[in-house]
């Protein structure tokens, strides 16, 4: 299929963990440290709140991030030349509204 579409671009292709779903915050931090544990050094995360959850929704998602944030850190703190990156899944039906509060 590749070789239709062009043929190989990359040598190699980055791959993520794509579970980290809204859950408490110390489970939430285990299983992203399990997951650098295992090599990824990236991470998509759901959110757990949505538009109709407000101001309040956003500053839980922002804590549910910033928890695996913290994780990275101490990791990266042991592990200094290694890179992570995060990416979060915002709910298809975000409206603009609650995206830029």
């Amino acid at each position: 299929m590749f070789e239709l579409l062009g043929g190989r671009t990359k040598d190699k292709i980055p791959v993520y963990a794509s579970k980290l779903y809204s859950q408490p915050i110390k489970d939430l931090q285990i299983e992203a440290e399990k997951y650098l544990n295992e090599g990824f050094k990236m991470f998509k995360m759901r959110f757990g709140w949505g538009p109709k959850d407000g101001a309040e929704g956003i500053k839980k998602n922002i804590e549910l991030v910033n928890a695996v944030r913290q994780v990275k850190l101490n990791t990266l703190s042991k592990i200094v030349e290694q890179k992570f990156s995060s990416l979060v899944n915002s709910l298809k039906n975000l409206q603009c509204p609650y995206q830029i509060l």
